[in-house]
């Protein structure tokens, strides 16, 4: 990989917004149903592999800040849900 190749960002810099406005149904975005859908214990399991997944393809797919964003977002939504547990 040529670190010098600057990507497009394929994603708006708000990431959270648009990924909940993305996959909202009913009023509740896919980490809400998840948490509703999904054991504790199942619900980290999903959350642990959204994370690696964003990690392991760091830089690969869009920027690496807003990689890290989507990194950031998905830790904060997950820390939330464990607050409410």
């Amino acid at each position: 990989m040529d670190n010098n190749v600057t990507r497009p960002e394929r994603a708006p810099k708000d990431f959270s917004q648009q990924n909940q406005v993305k996959y909202e149904r009913d009023g509740k975005d896919l980490i809400d149903r998840w948490h509703e859908r999904y054991s504790a214990e199942e619900f980290r399991v999903l959350m642990w592999a959204m994370l690696e997944k964003y990690n392991e393809r760091l830089g690969d797919k869009d920027d690496i800040a807003l990689e890290v964003k989507k990194i950031a977002d998905y830790a904060q939504r997950w820390a939330e849900k464990e607050d409410k547990q």
